[in-house]
């Protein structure tokens, strides 16, 4: 368990980027925007498409946990 946890500070793979604010599970339209366009740039998704209807933020981004992340993870 102490390794996982040395890897995930080390990596930044739970305590970085849009997840320090709003916390784990971040949802950020931005970061949706910015791969839904690289999909239709890429020919894989037609540009019609609504990918706000891809995903919800009703049970993400309620900075529910963000102390106990600190905590164990650190900052």
């Amino acid at each position: 368990m102490a390794y996982s946890i040395d890897k995930l500070k080390s990596e930044g793979i739970v305590n970085s980027g849009d997840a320090l604010t709003p916390g784990i599970g971040v949802v950020a339209d931005a970061r949706q925007k910015s791969f839904f366009n690289n999909m239709v740039e890429a020919g894989v998704v037609d540009v019609d498409f609504d990918f706000k209807k891809a995903y919800t933020q009703e049970f993400v981004d309620k900075v529910v946990g963000l102390d106990l992340m600190q905590e164990l993870i650190g900052n």
